[in-house]
């Protein structure tokens, strides 16, 4: 697994993306000269498996299908407005065999957290820069000028981390009412993570304590084992984000490995319309009505 890459500078990423936007992308998709079949990367999704709560709705189908379109035939269009996260990588995101890096974690991150104003979802760099003590990055997103950050996170009711260690990603979470820690791990079978996780919390607890909050490196950590495992050294990434989803939306964690196709056509399809809510202006002229 390649290492996390720190992501690029912040952009103001809108709030919940208009329907009237939306079905304008729709509509425009529409227009493409293509075949109307299945794309091969959504065929994963006819599988009699496939719970209900995991498949993309029609209006995602179609983003999916138009993004693939786009992508095969007028690639200089998506590479102007995909500027968060190019088309390269969403659709090398979509190959089960393709690991993420934590440029794309942060900009899901930066999409879906406005739906949950009670979640503080830090940077998913965050612990790759822990490793290469890179002060300056860890100031910037963990406690921040005279500790800021540390007053906004106290606040929140869940604190929401990526973990990187060893080529492998976890997910920490921090219930800050229950003071407790809750630890997910993909892999069975790691037995390396969970100490790697104690270190950072053991970090974390020294960082917060001198702006005042002292107890978070005594809580108590719950390992989840009533948890889907990933069946192959590739979806760590996706699994890590998926249980975030799950813990942020407070529903219980149903998927298997089986539904890793529908997480991870969900978060580019995400991610690409929302680079064209914000960057299609940037295109020199209607691509649709040319």
């Amino acid at each position: 697994m390649s290492t996390p890459v720190n992501p690029p500078p912040k952009m103001s990423i809108v709030v919940h993306t208009p329907m009237s936007d939306i079905n304008t992308l729709i509509w425009q998709i529409k227009r493409l000269h293509r075949e109307r079949k299945i794309p091969r990367h959504f065929e994963e999704y006819i599988h009699p498996l496939v719970q209900s709560e995991y498949v993309l709705t029609e209006s995602k189908i179609t983003l999916l299908d138009g993004f693939l379109g786009f992508y095969r035939t007028r690639l200089d269009e998506p590479e102007i407005y995909c500027t968060m996260v190019t088309p390269k990588v969403l659709k090398n995101a979509l190959e089960l065999d393709t690991w993420f890096d934590t440029n794309l974690m942060y900009w899901w991150f930066s999409i879906f957290k406005v739906r949950y104003p009670y979640v503080f979802f830090y940077d998913a760099s965050v612990c790759s820069w822990w490793r290469e003590n890179n002060i300056k990055a860890l100031e910037e997103n963990i406690w921040g000028k005279d500790g800021i950050k540390v007053w906004e996170a106290k606040e929140k009711r869940l604190l929401v981390f990526i973990l990187w260690h060893e080529a492998h990603f976890t997910l920490l979470v921090g219930d800050t009412q229950e003071r407790r820690w809750d630890f997910y791990n993909s892999m069975k079978s790691d037995r390396s993570s969970l100490p790697a996780c104690k270190e950072f919390i053991d970090f974390l607890g020294k960082q917060f304590s001198n702006y005042g909050w002292y107890d978070t490196h005594v809580w108590p950590i719950l390992v989840e084992t009533k948890i889907p495992y990933q069946e192959n050294g590739n979806n760590c990434g996706v699994f890590a984000l998926a249980f975030a989803n799950h813990v942020a939306s407070k529903r219980p964690i149903n998927f298997t490995q089986v539904d890793i196709p529908y997480w991870r056509s969900k978060i580019v399809v995400d991610i690409y319309s929302k680079s064209w809510e914000i960057n299609s202006h940037r295109l020199p002229i209607d691509p649709f009505l040319s």
